[in-house]
């Protein structure tokens, strides 16, 4: 019986060796530096148009909005290391004049070499010397008088834009990972009763961590902060947590009453 339970951990363990050597192989894959270099250039789409630009260890994009990412080659596979995800694609073809590979559906994506480097490569210089500011980017400020009862409410309301960048995740046409960069905005709200200062706050998108889920507010910007009416008792606020350039938005409503006490709620 003893040499039986001898026989078994013995097994046990060998299972456990050969796991972790597996595992081991898998996670020190070498990079294929050959590939990485035969893929330098600039590349065009099947219809001619110029896409990207590969140099060193970086993919630029001609669409100058999207942010350049980091790449390696390892095991067939295109490997795009972006500030914000890590993706991979399983290379079709890799030539000296011919790119392909499948996108995140299954689809082959195909590019070819340019021959026209001088005059391609002016398509990739960003105009503005960085990363492109597309959302509202201006100072905004806005007083509101709301009367009721004895109470005149005055409320300040001003969007500072900030130097907060904001990553998102998004595909292109082809289907290709592409980040894009924004700068958030950092929003004040002073709230007064007659002469009486109720309350005065600077508020970052991090401040509606808790009534908004960490991966959507990891990609969204604090857009707006609106009035929404008064009461005897306070006034409320609309504040709007959007992800740029979309439809998607949270808005979160802030109540301030007139002993200066601030809350949130969906």
């Amino acid at each position: 019986m003893d040499s039986i339970k001898k026989i078994i951990v013995f097994a046990v363990l060998l299972l456990s060796l050969a796991s972790c050597s597996e595992k081991g192989t898998m996670d020190t894959v070498a990079e294929d530096v050959e590939a990485k270099e035969m893929l330098q250039g600039i590349w065009l789409s099947e219809e001619g148009t110029v896409n990207m630009r590969i140099d060193g260890d970086t993919i630029y994009y001609s669409d100058t909005e999207m942010l350049p990412v980091g790449f390696c080659v390892m095991n067939d596979t295109l490997v795009i290391d972006g500030v914000a995800n890590k993706s991979k694609y399983a290379i079709v073809e890799r030539t000296t004049t011919n790119f392909s590979f499948k996108n995140n559906v299954g689809d082959v994506l195909s590019y070819v070499r340019s021959d026209n480097v001088e005059e391609d490569k002016q398509l990739f210089e960003r105009k503005d010397g960085g990363e492109m500011a597309i959302n509202q980017c201006k100072l905004i400020k806005r007083d509101t008088v709301l009367t009721v009862g004895e109470h005149k409410y005055h409320a300040y309301i001003q969007v500072n834009p900030s130097s907060y960048k904001v990553v998102m995740t998004t595909y292109n046409a082809d289907g290709f990972q592409v980040e894009n960069v924004y700068y958030d905005n950092i929003i004040n709200i002073c709230l007064y009763d007659g002469g009486t200062r109720l309350y005065s706050k600077d508020f970052k998108k991090q401040d509606f961590s808790k009534l908004v889920p960490e991966e959507y507010l990891a990609q969204s910007v604090l857009s707006d902060v609106l009035v929404e009416g008064a009461t005897e008792t306070g006034m409320t606020f609309f504040a709007y947590i959007c992800v740029p350039n979309s439809s998607a938005s949270y808005v979160v409503k802030v109540d301030i009453t007139k002993d200066g006490k601030m809350s949130m709620r969906i």
